[in-house]
């Protein structure tokens, strides 16, 4: 389990919130471990720091079907 700032980063399909310089949002790690914006796939600023994991269950229901099948490899409820 890789830990950062306290937070746990084990999961490849977990969100976090992330702090960039001006502003937070919701991210998920990218496959070379950058951080990219959940919304629109953008690689966010080397100095993005996570602040916590935001369960999946709760993130779910208000993205379109396409960032769903992203998070979720199997099929999501």
């Amino acid at each position: 389990m890789h830990m950062s700032n306290g937070v746990s980063l084990s999961s490849s399909n977990q969100v976090f919130v992330v702090k960039c310089a001006d502003y937070k949002c919701l991210a998920v790690r990218g496959v070379n471990g950058r951080w990219k914006s959940l919304y629109d796939d953008a690689e966010l600023p080397r100095a993005a720091e996570p602040v916590i994991a935001i369960p999946v269950e709760l993130v779910l229901p208000f993205l379109p079907d396409i960032q769903r099948g992203r998070l979720c490899p199997v099929r999501c409820p």
